[in-house]
């Protein structure tokens, strides 16, 4: 899917985690993409819906890498604005919104396999 700007949060060990550790990070990588789907489409600016329609969550290469992303042209320039124009960020207030939960969660999933 082609993006036209990123917000990516890596965390490097959660390719350690085995078993049933890998399911529940997974999970929890997939349902913090949803929501950032989900809370980005309901903020973006509307004028013809084709903004809304073009932002999308994607399974990445692994259960644990998703992706959400723009494909609209213009998406960028309303989300950081212009000289022309201020912005009205959508996607990063969205992403902000779900991190608080989404590191609590990835925090328990991984004291879980610190014993």
């Amino acid at each position: 899917m082609p993006a036209f700007g990123t917000v990516t949060v890596r965390f490097n060990h959660v390719p350690q985690l085995s078993g049933n550790l890998r399911k529940l990070a997974a999970e929890a990588v997939e349902s913090a993409a949803l929501q950032t789907e989900a809370l980005a489409k309901a903020a973006a600016p509307v004028d013809t819906g084709f903004l809304r329609s073009s932002i999308q969550a994607e399974k990445g290469d692994s259960d644990l890498t998703w992706e959400v992303g723009v494909t609209a042209e213009y998406g960028i320039f309303l989300e950081y604005g212009t000289v022309h124009m201020a912005a009205r960020p959508y996607l990063t207030p969205a992403v902000e919104m779900v991190r608080p939960q989404f590191l609590r969660e990835m925090g328990d999933i991984v004291e879980q396999a610190v014993p």
